[in-house]
């Protein structure tokens, strides 16, 4: 084949890595790495520097844990997920882990002598959250090749990984900006939330949705879609920094 397989998946912690409840996870993860990269099929893992393994990186959250590797074909990679020791921790992941409130897993196709970026892993795992699955973000069940996802691309109809990607560099943006108002009580966050949505609903050009997530309330640009622009997610962005200003200031 001409291309190998990248998954990436993400993982929140019930307790920080250190705790004497994540122990049993936690002196696990070295031996099954090194257990993966003797596996026939693997190619590559991301490693944090200065370290064995990923868990030090958290570009989605303290309490993030995320994975990501490249393999021969999927079921090199599913051969050792669920028939080697690694099958030990999917019984127990419950006790460690909470359970996802959305997609936390995504594969996609890599041309062959080449790795993935991390920036690029949240991408498309931020794609199959938006769009479902497709030939350029999808699940061990789906049966997408390298041709579709190359015929997906050049497909003008769809919407591109840019998308995905411009979403959570201007998320980050809305969080540095209200860092201060952020860093407060659930109840007075939420209330904060409420309001900014509700100001953007009586104004704004976006017509934004809203979800519970932990008991915490969250904004949602239901406006993203298969014909979502840069420039749709720039003006979503602003809405919320105009009317999160009014409320903050």
């Amino acid at each position: 084949m001409s291309h190998n397989i990248a998954q990436f998946n993400v993982a929140w912690l019930r307790e920080p890595l250190d705790h004497p409840s994540i122990a049993e996870f936690e002196q696990a993860i070295d031996p099954l790495h090194e257990d993966a990269d003797s596996k026939e099929g693997f190619v590559w893992r991301l490693i944090a520097d200065g370290t064995e393994s990923a868990t030090s990186l958290r570009p989605l959250g303290d309490d993030g844990i995320i994975n990501l590797t490249v393999w021969q074909s999927k079921e090199a990679m599913a051969e050792w997920v669920y028939k080697t020791g690694h099958a030990w921790t999917l019984k127990k992941r419950r006790k460690w882990f909470y359970p996802a409130l959305e997609s936390n897993v995504v594969m996609w196709w890599v041309p062959k002598n080449t790795t993935p970026t991390l920036l690029e892993a949240i991408s498309r795992l931020q794609y199959l959250r938006s769009f479902g699955s497709s030939p350029l973000a999808f699940l061990y069940k789906d049966k997408f090749s390298p041709q579709d996802a190359e015929e997906y691309q050049n497909d003008v109809g769809n919407p591109s990984l840019l998308i995905s990607g411009i979403v959570h560099q201007q998320a980050e943006r809305i969080i540095d900006r209200y860092l201060e108002c952020w860093n407060t009580d659930d109840e007075e966050l939420n209330n904060l939330n409420n309001r900014i949505l509700t100001s953007i609903r009586s104004w704004g050009i976006c017509v934004p949705s809203s979800a519970l997530i932990d008991e915490k309330f969250a904004i949602r640009p239901a406006f993203v879609g298969p014909n979502t622009e840069i420039a749709d997610a720039e003006l979503f962005v602003e809405e919320i920094l105009l009317a999160g200003d009014a409320e903050c200031n």
